[in-house]
């Protein structure tokens, strides 16, 4: 079964971020991290349930090449993507904007 995703406006403006910072290190850099992440919204959605479980009901993606965390939650028929964070900075702060 594939799930719908519902993916927060927040996101967008955190991958732009990465994106552009990758983008001005190197060319096409910030093109393969889109690609990447569109790759783990395939993963997720196709079989979300493989992924552990994190935190409450939270769980996440990691990408292959860049150390960003997609973290996501399933709701039903959808799964509801909350964050696009990376890895390295600040992992006791990465489920702060998720508490419900």
């Amino acid at each position: 079964m594939k799930f719908r995703l519902v993916i927060l406006d927040e996101v967008f403006a955190e991958l732009n971020e990465a994106a552009l910072y990758y983008e001005e290190r190197q060319d096409s850099l910030g093109l393969a991290l889109l690609e990447e992440f569109e790759s783990a919204l395939i993963r997720i959605s196709k079989n979300p349930e493989s992924f552990q479980k994190k935190y409450k009901n939270f769980r996440q993606s990691l990408l292959n090449r860049f150390p960003y965390l997609v973290l996501f939650e399933i709701d039903e028929s959808s799964v509801v993507i909350y964050r696009f964070i990376n890895a390295r900075r600040h992992p006791q702060k990465r489920f702060n904007k998720v508490n419900k």
